[in-house]
């Protein structure tokens, strides 16, 4: 197509597939939680799975990898050791989020590319503090009820 300005633009892509879900998850403080990303393509090899936090002025990669290796050179340094991919069945790249922090609150973004098509779903993980009080609290209130 050429616009009245003169300039003609095409494209070519392998985009066969594009969706975008979204998905509300809750968990509590110090939990794991695996926030889900599934394809409707086999992904025997993906090229790239990316998940990134984006509701920040700036995503942030929380993991990235490339051909099969995790590239931590691009990944933020809070999420380094907390995370990785559930390869449940070869179709599925959920992220699993250790020892969840309120910091971890935001949506998330599942990017995936592979031979032929990408993939992109969101997440958004909701945190809320633990509500369990240690076993021992019971018994020092008791101790104290009793001066």
């Amino acid at each position: 197509l050429c616009p009245s300005s003169g300039l003609c633009w095409s494209s070519a892509s392998l985009l066969l597939f594009l969706q975008v879900n979204q998905r509300n998850i809750t968990a509590k403080y110090g939990d794991n939680v695996t926030l889900p990303c599934r394809t409707h393509f086999s992904l025997y090899y993906p090229i790239e799975v990316e998940w990134s936090k984006t509701d920040q002025k700036s995503d942030q990669v929380v993991f990235f990898q490339r051909y099969g290796r995790v590239e931590d050179k691009l990944q933020s340094p809070f999420f380094r050791k907390r995370v990785h991919l559930l390869y449940r069945r070869n179709r599925d790249v959920s992220l699993v989020l250790e020892n969840v922090t309120t910091n971890d609150t935001g949506t998330y973004e599942c990017r995936v590319e592979y031979r032929g098509g990408k993939r992109r779903k969101r997440s958004i993980l909701k945190t809320k503090p633990s509500t369990l009080a240690p076993q021992w609290l019971p018994l020092l209130l008791l101790q104290l009820l009793r001066l």
